[in-house]
């Protein structure tokens, strides 16, 4: 998609990525976290503090890493107030704890390649948070910084490495650096000769001299046409079914395969779509079933996955059970309960709350007569979740609940949940990596900004022990140094989670990766992050 700026802090994706590197980096495939710029790190035994020892490598344009650049793009650039951007204002709520204090401090010099980071408190996330913390040049962006240099023009930073900049004017510690840069067609990469990583055999990656990545003004309808013309090697669509529809999915696919293009990767995006109840709901008869973990288990045997990705997905998506992918460090099938398909079992528990259909309508009534009937909101520019709740409706039905679903105008959705919290249950998105537990704090926190399944559990009102637990996991987590008691506590979440289903997870909107076959490397694609990041692995046979 067409650019503004290069300048990471501003806004981040594939170019910048190949760019720029961080002190720490999570590897793609087993989301591990591994040294990077720094070649090793040491967490101090009170946890406030981190240790880092650089590697002695040069930035692009052949100017030696020291400990000063991670100072300047630290205190000078991220925990500066007087710099502001989107992407800045996201790492900054990234390094927020709970009580809406910043948990970094500053960082510290203790010699040419050793710096310090030095916390408020203990915070273990911080280390993974380093992987999406480029490292910048001091010497080429010290004079944009108006703390630095009063002379400096308030944007800038901020307007530094723009599309008019010169080559010469970056600089970066990635596998590529910039060649050209034409803003209406876009960015021409060629290796950075300077790049620190190399193979089991010693030869320095990248491979490929050079990666031209267009911009495109509508990726989807002109990356395919692209894969029709022969103008790619490579290329990615992610099928959320409101930027990118089915159908669009479906004419990539095929002309991919009308090109000879293999399709090196095919699984969940960043993106997975849950159905929850909202537990504070003002109906008092519905609020007190949406509470009862039956009800919701018997939605959980009432949910048919397979069928709503072949129908409702048209096959463009993947079914997801638990909020973690299994290729994360921390995933723990024992602790996943699987509900299966089970309509005996869902109409059982719909028995025992007394959910009885005493005039044999085929709805079940409610305690007061009333027939359980369930509104659902989904976004109507989102053709998968509208798909996926009429499938919902039949399957409800076959429980005896009426299930009414009403698409809604994206932003009437947003308000319905966030300012008026008048929702009786809706289907709605998580993005971001499914491989971290932590990641999900803004969910699963009863503070969290995104917890609208019970908003009273951020005032202490009527708060399930389960959800007491899975707070006290989410803030002691962050201070555990122990990784073997860490993964403990993330396990005992997977289960809390899993048998109480505060929300019920459906499926993950599909990501598709396809190459030439003259393209090597691209077995390793086999998770949605391998798509963006293994660019400096691929080589090119034909050549």
């Amino acid at each position: 998609r067409a650019l503004q700026t290069l300048n990471p802090y501003v806004v981040g994706g594939l170019t910048t990525g190949q760019m720029h590197a961080g002190l720490l980096e999570i590897n793609p495939v087993t989301y591990v976290l591994e040294p990077a710029i720094a070649e090793s790190f040491k967490v101090e035994a009170d946890g406030k503090s981190i240790t880092l020892d650089l590697r002695n490598i040069r930035f692009s344009d052949g100017t030696p890493l020291t400990a000063d650049d991670v100072l300047f793009t630290i205190n000078d650039v991220l925990l500066n107030p007087e710099i502001q951007s989107d992407a800045l204002r996201s790492l900054r709520s990234d390094l927020t704890g709970a009580d809406s204090q910043l948990f970094l401090k500053n960082a510290e010099k203790l010699g040419a390649l050793k710096v310090q980071l030095n916390l408020t408190r203990p915070h273990l996330p911080l280390l993974k948070l380093l992987h999406d913390i480029p490292i910048l040049p001091r010497h080429k962006l010290a004079d944009k910084v108006k703390k630095l240099n009063p002379n400096a023009a308030s944007e800038a930073f901020i307007k530094a490495w723009s599309l008019d900049a010169r080559p010469e004017e970056f600089a970066g510690l990635g596998p590529f650096r910039i060649k050209s840069i034409d803003p209406q067609k876009g960015v021409v990469l060629e290796r950075n000769p300077f790049y620190w990583k190399v193979d089991k055999n010693k030869v320095q990656l990248p491979y490929v001299n050079t990666v031209f990545i267009a911009f495109l003004s509508d990726p989807t309808k002109e990356g395919t046409a692209k894969l029709q013309t022969g103008e790619l090697d490579y290329g990615a669509l992610s099928v959320d079914f409101a930027n990118v529809k089915i159908k669009d999915g479906q004419d990539f696919l095929s002309a991919a395969a009308k090109a000879g293009f293999k399709l090196v990767y095919q699984g969940p995006s960043f993106r997975t779509d849950f159905i929850t109840f909202n537990q504070d709901v003002p109906d008092e008869a519905l609020r007190k079933i949406f509470r009862d973990v039956r009800f919701r288990r018997a939605i959980a045997h009432l949910v048919d996955r397979e069928r709503i990705v072949k129908e409702a997905l048209k096959n463009l998506g993947f079914v997801r059970e638990t909020s973690l992918l299994p290729q994360s460090p921390f995933f723990d099938r024992a602790a996943n309960t699987v509900y299966e398909l089970d309509l005996e079992r869902a109409q059982a528990l719909l028995d025992e709350l007394g959910l009885k259909d005493a005039n044999k309508d085929g709805i079940r009534e409610l305690p007061n007569g009333k027939p359980l009937q369930i509104e659902l909101i989904v976004s109507d520019n989102n053709e998968g979740r509208i798909n996926a709740a009429k499938l919902l409706a039949d399957v409800f039905a076959k429980g005896g609940i009426k299930l009414v679903a009403m698409p809604l105008p994206s932003s009437q959705v947003s308000s319905r949940i966030f300012e008026k919290r008048d929702y009786q249950a809706t289907i709605v998105s998580w993005v971001g990596s499914a491989a971290f537990p932590e990641n999900f704090f803004s969910l699963f926190f009863s503070g969290g900004r995104n917890h609208f399944y019970k908003y009273s559990d951020a005032e202490s009102k009527d708060v399930p022990d389960y959800q007491k637990r899975v707070d006290q996991i989410l803030l002691q987590q962050a201070g555990e140094l122990d990784p073997t008691k860490r993964k403990a506590l993330f396990v005992e979440m997977q289960k809390l989670l899993s048998e109480n289903l505060p929300v019920i997870w459906l499926y993950s909107p599909g990501l598709f990766a396809v190459a030439r076959p003259t393209l090597g490397n691209t077995g390793a694609m086999v998770t949605p992050d391998t798509v963006f990041r293994l660019l400096e692995t691929l080589w090119r046979k034909d050549l």
